[in-house]
């Protein structure tokens, strides 16, 4: 009348075996993500653009920073490389920015490319920012200025 049942602890259940399958997807997913992923002249492997001169005008509310980017012979090709400018007022508050595409829709390694970028309808400006993106992210960006000034100064 009273049976006693028995299992076998051995054999795994249903949802210890779903749990396993789970964290093998996740974990063979999270390498094939990571390995597909593409690379950005923004990340820590690739060589940073180089900003290699840059001046602005301000005509009345408005502000327009220009300048020459360079990719360095060891980078990548960058393709849709736009230049932002982050306008700050006396206090460091942020109080406008702008944004435009560099005049070659693909940067090669060894190019320069001039960009512009205005920004309208300002108040008092007290500094301002300049970075470069492309769609995949920021890319890292260094100030050759000073190094070519030296140069054309001898």
């Amino acid at each position: 009348m009273f049976a006693s049942t028995t299992t076998d602890r051995r054999v795994p259940t249903k949802p210890a075996i779903a749990t396993a399958v789970a964290a093998v997807v996740l974990v063979v997913g999270g390498a094939v993500l990571r390995t597909d992923a593409p690379s950005t002249a923004g990340q820590s492997g690739s060589a940073p653009l180089e900003l290699v001169s840059m001046r602005h005008v301000r005509e009345g509310r408005t502000l327009t920073v220009t300048g020459l980017v360079r990719n360095p012979a060891e980078g990548a090709p960058l393709a849709d490389v736009a230049a932002l400018v982050f306008a700050f007022d006396r206090s460091g508050e942020f109080v406008a920015s702008g944004r435009a595409t560099i005049d070659l829709p693909v940067l090669q390694p060894g190019e320069e490319a001039p960009f512009a970028v205005t920004v309208a309808d300002l108040p008092d400006v007290g500094r301002y920012r300049v970075s470069f993106r492309t769609p995949a992210g920021p890319l890292r960006h260094v100030d050759r200025r000073a190094a070519r000034q030296l140069v054309s100064a001898r």
